[in-house]
């Protein structure tokens, strides 16, 4: 049951906006928007972020990142 409510919720817009809102965030922005998406590990591979979160991108560029200590 849970996994159909956060699928249910991944694809609703009005659902997500009353998710945010329950939790006192306010969720700006259209579904049509561009944002940034970053991601590391396993997410930064072709057939995750293509085929099982169903994003295509529009632009990629490369960013590092130095420990400081």
């Amino acid at each position: 049951m849970r996994i159909r409510w956060r699928i249910l919720m991944a694809k609703s817009w009005i659902v997500s906006r009353w998710i945010y809102r329950c939790y006192g965030v306010e969720l700006l922005g259209r579904p049509s928007d561009r944002i940034w998406y970053f991601a590391y590990g396993s997410n930064m591979h072709g057939s995750i972020f293509l085929e099982r979160r169903g994003m295509r991108p529009l632009d990629g560029a490369s960013a590092g990142s130095r420990a400081t200590g």
